[in-house]
């Protein structure tokens, strides 16, 4: 689905599916697994710890 709107998927993701923008801006997705652990959670929130100034990760939508 999300080939059709210019992502390509990369490898790397472990559980987690990954993608990449194949246009000029260079834009990442990561589709997180829904389980009780709350993977998006913990990884923003390590982040945001370890690198509080980082403006790679921006924010999450």
């Amino acid at each position: 689905m999300l080939t059709a709107l210019g992502m390509r998927p990369l490898t790397g993701g472990r559980q987690n599916h990954v993608y990449a923008t194949t246009g000029v801006a260079p834009i990442g997705i990561k589709i997180y697994k829904a389980d009780h652990l709350q993977r998006a959670q913990r990884e923003w929130a390590a982040l945001q710890t370890y690198s509080p100034s980082q403006t790679a990760a921006r924010r999450p939508v």
